[in-house]
């Protein structure tokens, strides 16, 4: 795999990961930059409405030596809500540290708050392509 592949595949890796190893339905999506390079997550007007819940964005490359692997979360979703979902990868560990030295539940780096609307334009998230996750607003972990 070259880099670009990497990365492609670390962020599904990283996006699917879940700390208690729980199943949990979840939507793959990516912001319009990285659209060309995610063309099979195209997603349906019903997906959009039945996962409406933005959890956060993942990326990084675990195929680096060290491998590198980074969150994002949404600010107006609770940490309550991720742990009834089962999904704690973009909730820190470590709060009240400051959110620059903030490692989520699953051990990845948090660059801090964000959205969907800002994935694109955000330099401070890096050059790897992200995949934004979203949840089911009434669907619990099995």
């Amino acid at each position: 795999m070259n880099e670009a592949e990497q990365k492609r595949v670390s962020a599904c890796l990283l996006a699917r990961t879940n700390a208690f190893g729980a199943k949990v339905s979840i939507s793959l999506r990516v912001g319009t930059v990285d659209l060309k390079e995610y063309s099979a997550l195209q997603v349906t007007e019903q997906e959009q409405a039945e996962f409406s819940v933005f959890e956060g964005a993942f990326w990084g490359n675990v195929f680096d030596s060290p491998p590198t692997a980074f969150a994002c979360f949404n600010p107006e979703l609770e940490s309550s809500i991720l742990l009834e979902h089962k999904r704690v990868c973009a909730v820190s560990a470590n709060v009240p540290e400051p959110i620059d030295a903030a490692i989520s539940m699953c051990g990845f780096k948090l660059v801090g708050p964000c959205s969907p609307e800002l994935i694109d334009g955000a330099e401070r998230l890096s050059e790897h392509p992200k995949l934004l996750v979203y949840l089911n607003p009434f669907g619990q972990a099995d």
